[in-house]
C-alpha cells in the first residue's frame, strides 16, 4: 500500500508540474533572489554542505507539495467536493503521511495513515488521478460528473464520506 500511495503522489505531482507552472515568480525573477542567497552561504563551510544549500536554493521558487495538491483540488473542486466532501484535510493527509514515509520523521509518524485509513486515502488519490486523466481527454465537466455517479468504485467513497460526516 505505500507503493502505491507513493507512485500516486510522484503521478499528480507530476501532473501538476506538467499542467500548471508550479513556480511563485519567473525563473528569470528569481535568479537574482537565488544569487542573492547563493552568495550569503559561509564561504568557510563544508564545500559538501555549501553544494547541498546551493541546491536546495535552485528549488526555492517551486511550489510545495501541498501547494500542488491545493492547486489540483481547487482545479477540479465540484467532483472531488461532490465524491469526497469539502474537508480538506485530504491534502495534509497527503503531505504527513509522504513526508513520514520519505524523510521518517518521527514528529509526524502519528499524523501518517496507515492500514485501512492508508487504503481510503489511495482510493481518494485514485479517484482525483482519474478525473485528472479525464479532464485532460478532453470530457466535459457534466461527462465527467455522469461518469463518476455511475461507477461503483467512485461511489464507494461517496458512500464512505457520507457514513464518516
Amino acid at each position: 500500500m505505500n507503493y502505491q500511495f507513493l507512485s500516486l503522489v510522484r503521478a499528480l505531482e507530476s501532473y501538476h508540474r506538467r499542467k500548471f507552472s508550479g513556480r511563485y515568480i519567473s525563473d528569470d525573477n528569481f535568479a537574482p533572489i537565488r544569487e542573492i542567497f547563493v552568495n550569503a552561504i559561509p564561504k568557510d563551510l563544508n564545500a559538501d554542505f555549501r553544494d547541498s544549500l546551493k541546491n536546495k536554493f535552485k528549488y526555492l521558487n517551486e511550489f510545495s507539495l501541498k501547494k500542488r495538491f491545493d492547486e489540483i483540488l481547487g482545479r477540479f473542486e465540484s467532483f472531488v467536493n461532490t465524491i469526497l466532501g469539502e474537508d480538506r484535510s485530504l491534502i495534509s493527509d497527503i503531505t504527513n503521511t509522504r513526508n513520514f514515509l520519505i524523510h521518517y520523521d518521527k514528529s509526524i509518524e502519528t499524523k501518517a495513515k496507515k492500514g485501512q485509513e492508508l487504503y481510503w486515502l489511495v482510493q481518494k488519490m485514485r479517484f482525483l488521478l482519474e478525473v485528472c486523466f479525464m479532464s485532460e481527454l478532453g470530457m466535459s465537466e457534466e461527462l465527467i460528473r455522469n461518469l463518476i455517479m455511475r461507477n461503483r468504485r467512485y461511489n464507494s467513497l461517496y458512500l464512505r464520506k457520507e457514513t464518516t460526516t
